[in-house]
């Protein structure tokens, strides 16, 4: 579950999840024209949309102490209905 706030003082967006294991995130957001930016101490994500909208991409990256490993790599494709 997650919100997203803009912080009126700061002048930023802000985003607080919570995980199903339970894990409580902060992430500053970072919005685009198709691509939503999540930029948090521990792990940070992106989700994009195509410019025709028929593609959406989500990835995520967790911080190891030392560098950033990829935690979610994914590509959707808008389906027809029938």
């Amino acid at each position: 579950m997650g919100w997203i706030l803009y912080d009126s003082h700061e002048h930023k967006y802000r985003s607080y999840s919570i995980s199903d294991l339970g894990y409580f995130r902060v992430y500053d957001v970072i919005v685009e024209e198709r691509k939503i930016k999540f930029q948090g101490e521990l792990e940070r994500g992106s989700m994009s949309i195509s410019k025709d909208g028929n593609f959406m991409n989500i990835y995520w990256e967790q911080n190891t102490g030392t560098d950033w490993k990829v935690i979610c790599s994914l590509e959707g494709r808008k389906q027809e209905l029938q």
